[in-house]
């Protein structure tokens, strides 16, 4: 009886072969993961729970490392297979154990000035045992949405790719990230400089890494004679945190629209007028029968009193005291 034989011998399936350039290979295995995305349900259902528009997916080419991308490569024993592999370690795709560097994470590509991927940022969906972030390229370069910025007057710089997801799913789509505190500006004030915008809006967490990034950015943009302004955002919450909260989207956008000025050129600077002494002079504290009008909007709490007295046609008179969360009035 004639015996069979099975050959160890794999299909090549890789997406890339071996000549390609870096840049090159992250944009072939960008496409490879956007399409195991769209294939399964797992990545979506993550994307789904953090509150991110569908349409992302499609708009910035969203991925799913899912640990498939090795099953594509001849095997490693063979001189294609091995080759291929040492091309992903340089690319910065697999670790020198030949795993993926970002397995199991969603996948978003960041963008060269050029606008070719130069690097790939994975969110994790699973963080025991390790970090939310990883980058193919440790300096963490590359540009978030190069392309939805390029002629923006206003520039909104979130802290993490997944926080800028989150402005771009609540309307904001002029927006980009800071690769963490500790993220490289080159990239962003290229961004602003190109873009010529008048404004940029910082939406970063209130912690103290993040205020020294704030620092950073102050003294970057400088040259550029623009806006500085920043959104206060909840203690101990992110961007993302708010957008997954009931009416989450209207939220972020009030912050947004609050959002108060740390820096550069004031545009909205009223002139400076003297106070005379009566002005200055303290003056005791009416409380008028009425009960006051309570308003809440972001993390502000608005009480309004003595609209009620307000009889005569074209005079408006009342009593404002503003109170913002953890920060006192």
């Amino acid at each position: 009886m004639e015996q069979k034989t099975t050959s160890t011998i794999r299909e090549n399936r890789a997406p890339f072969d071996p000549t390609d350039s870096d840049e090159v290979i992250l944009e072939k295995v960008a496409s490879y993961y956007h399409q195991e995305l769209l294939a399964g349900a797992e990545a979506k259902a993550h994307l789904e729970r953090w509150g991110i528009d569908a349409r992302a997916i499609t708009v910035f080419g969203l991925g799913h490392a899912n640990r498939t991308l090795g099953l594509t490569l001849p095997l490693g024993n063979r001189l294609e297979g091995h080759a291929l592999r040492e091309r992903l370690v340089k690319a910065g795709v697999f670790r020198h154990s030949r795993s993926e560097a970002l397995r199991g994470a969603i996948v978003v590509p960041l963008r060269s000035a050029g606008g070719g991927v130069e690097n790939l940022y994975g969110r994790y969906t699973d963080t025991k045992g390790r970090g939310e972030h990883a980058w193919t390229t440790a300096a963490k370069t590359g540009l978030f949405n190069a392309k939805g910025i390029e002629s923006a007057k206003e520039i909104v710089i979130a802290g993490s790719v997944l926080d800028a997801l989150s402005m771009w799913s609540a309307g904001v789509e002029h927006v980009t990230a800071l690769h963490g505190a500790d993220g490289p500006l080159e990239a962003i004030v290229w961004a602003v400089e190109r873009a010529r915008a008048k404004r940029v809006t910082l939406a970063f967490r209130r912690s103290a890494e993040m205020a020294a990034a704030t620092g950073r950015i102050l003294q970057a943009l400088a040259p550029c004679g623009v806006e500085l302004l920043q959104m206060v955002l909840p203690k101990d919450q992110d961007v993302n945190d708010i957008l997954r909260q009931e009416d989450g989207r209207y939220r972020l956008g009030e912050l947004h629209r609050l959002a108060e000025w740390i820096g550069g050129v004031q545009k909205s600077a009223a002139p400076a007028r003297a106070v005379t002494t009566a002005e200055a002079a303290p003056k005791a504290p009416t409380e008028p029968a009425e009960e006051p009008h309570v308003y809440v909007m972001g993390d502000r709490r608005w009480r309004i009193r003595g609209l009620a007295e307000n009889i005569a046609r074209g005079v408006l008179r009342v009593n404002v005291f503003v109170s913002r969360e953890d920060v006192g009035f």
